[in-house]
């Protein structure tokens, strides 16, 4: 699941907690959540396609998706569809956390530290074991991103 769709979730989800530890924690099982859902991501980071190729696809994708998280982000801030607040934040660092830690332990070879985490980040992303094409997943991601933003908008006062 692109990181997008985790922050959004993130945002929802920390606009109605109070608690900056609850929220961290709902972020986190947010996560892992929408990584049960099939979202086609499994063919463009396959390692098969070699390791240099597989590494160059990950950075590239890694920096692509942490851009829109940002844009995203302040696009929901600046149009007052998310307050930055203490759970907010703590929710969207939880709801990013597994795919960050991913990207250190492959990139810096942290099998000891990160080995048992990584476990059950993957048991839940390859929970119903069903692959769709990449097509296919960027198009549940969208649907699922598209119902998250909607859902922001309810209840927020218009200018």
């Amino acid at each position: 699941m692109f990181l997008t769709v985790h922050a959004t979730a993130a945002a929802l989800i920390g606009e109605q907690t109070q608690s900056i530890s609850l929220a961290f924690i709902l972020g986190l099982l947010s996560h892992l959540i929408l990584d049960m859902i099939p979202h086609g991501d499994e063919v463009i980071f396959d390692r098969r396609l070699g390791e240099k190729v597989w590494k160059r696809r990950l950075w590239l994708g890694s920096t692509l998706d942490t851009l829109g998280v940002a844009i995203l982000t302040m696009v929901l801030w600046k149009n007052n569809l998310i307050n930055l607040s203490g759970p907010t934040i703590s929710c969207l660092i939880g709801s990013l956390l597994p795919d960050y830690l991913f990207g250190f332990k492959e990139t810096f070879k942290l099998d000891v530290l990160l080995n048992y985490p990584q476990k059950i980040f993957t048991f839940f992303h390859d929970f119903f074991k069903v692959r769709i094409s990449p097509l296919k997943g960027a198009l549940v991601q969208i649907i699922i991103l598209t119902i998250f933003i909607y859902l922001l908008t309810l209840n927020k006062p218009t200018p």
